[in-house]
This record gives C-alpha cells, sequence and structure tokens, in this order.
C-alpha cells in the first residue's frame, strides 16, 4: 500500500478559515509535524489546497514507531494481571499520595 508523508512546512496563521481546517483535516498541529497518511484521491485533494503550506512525498512503507508499542502492551498486562490502577497526585505540602480504583475486567 502506498503512503504519504505529509509535513507542515509553513504556519497556517494568516490563512483562510477554510485553509487551517484542511491543514488540521490533515492531523497537522504544528510546524515540523509529519503524518504518514492512505495515498487516497480525498488525501491528495487536501493536499493540493495547501500546497504552500505542505511539503509531500510518497513512500511505500509506514514506519513502525517502537516507542510507541511497548507503552501500550505493557499498559495493557498491568491492568489485565493487577485489575487495579494506581493514581499519584502531589498533595499541597508536595508530597505523594497515592489513591486506587478499581478497573472494571472486560469478559
Amino acid at each position: 500500500m502506498q503512503y504519504l508523508k505529509v509535513k507542515l512546512v509553513y504556519s497556517a496563521i494568516g490563512c483562510s478559515e477554510r485553509q487551517r481546517r484542511v491543514v488540521a483535516g490533515l492531523g497537522l498541529k504544528w510546524m515540523g509535524h509529519e503524518k504518514f497518511l492512505n495515498d487516497t484521491d480525498a488525501i491528495r485533494g487536501m493536499v493540493s489546497k495547501v500546497a504552500h503550506l505542505v511539503s509531500c512525498e510518497s513512500v511505500d512503507k509506514k514506519p513502525v514507531l517502537s516507542s510507541e508499542a511497548p507503552k501500550e502492551i505493557k499498559t495493557e498486562a498491568k491492568k489485565e494481571t493487577t485489575g487495579k490502577v494506581t493514581h499519584e497526585r502531589l498533595s499541597k505540602k508536595g508530597t505523594k499520595t497515592g489513591t486506587k480504583r478499581e478497573i472494571k475486567k472486560e469478559t
């Protein structure tokens, strides 16, 4: 499957509201932000509307970010094994206090 690597190069400040919505629709939030999107006619049309703000190139594979995958796996494993999640917060004096909340297991 083909992907488009779209990067916001210029700020949308000073552009029309319609162009800002197109940039948001592409999922671009700040300058330098990159997204890998499916190569469809709709996405290509959106990129052409804001071509003066973004850079675009076609890629064959979507890169896998290894930093995101292990966090999700660890979180799910913790919920399944313990059934409890500890939330830490700072009290007014600056010391940590912990509260526990039961999570209903989905069966």
